[in-house]
């Protein structure tokens, strides 16, 4: 195994232990308190009431499923490809919300830290979505057969 290769798995690890312990905790926030959660998707006002509350109940089981996969191990294309949607999502919504000066919280974790939006908030959500794409594309790799090696 190469520097790279090894490099790759350490990241790889690491990554997926810091995606899943944020999914796991952001998740429980917003499960414990799911009115608080559905106030804060109100506050982006990106979709009509019904869909707010789906998006309120859906998403942080969602991210709790998505956590789990990852701690376990458990289908990690399928993990990393949601974890890819998720912050695809967030990213779009905080960005939306930031170049629209709404102000409201994050949403992120729930009740803890009631963080606010601002721009940190979205290039959190940015560098999430590129460590999400990296475990995407490494595990889509490790699936594919080497035909380089004969």
């Amino acid at each position: 195994m190469s520097v790279w290769e090894r490099v790759g798995v350490v990241f790889g690890a690491c990554a997926r232990v810091v995606l899943a312990a944020i999914l796991i905790s952001a998740s429980a926030g917003k499960i414990m308190h799911p009115h608080d959660f559905l106030r804060v998707v109100y506050q982006y006002e990106i979709c009509e009431q019904r869909y707010a509350l789906l998006v309120a109940v859906v998403v942080p089981f969602v991210e709790l499923v998505s956590g789990m996969f990852l701690v376990m191990g458990w289908h990690l294309g399928g993990a990393a490809l949601t974890c890819c949607g998720l912050f695809a999502v967030f990213f779009a919504a905080t960005t939306s919300a930031y170049l629209r000066h709404l102000k409201t919280d994050c949403g992120c974790f729930g009740l803890v830290g009631h963080l606010p939006l601002s721009g940190w908030t979205v290039l959190v959500d940015a560098f999430l979505l590129v460590i999400s794409l990296f475990l995407l594309f490494y595990y889509m790799n490790l699936r594919r057969p080497n035909t380089t090696e004969r």
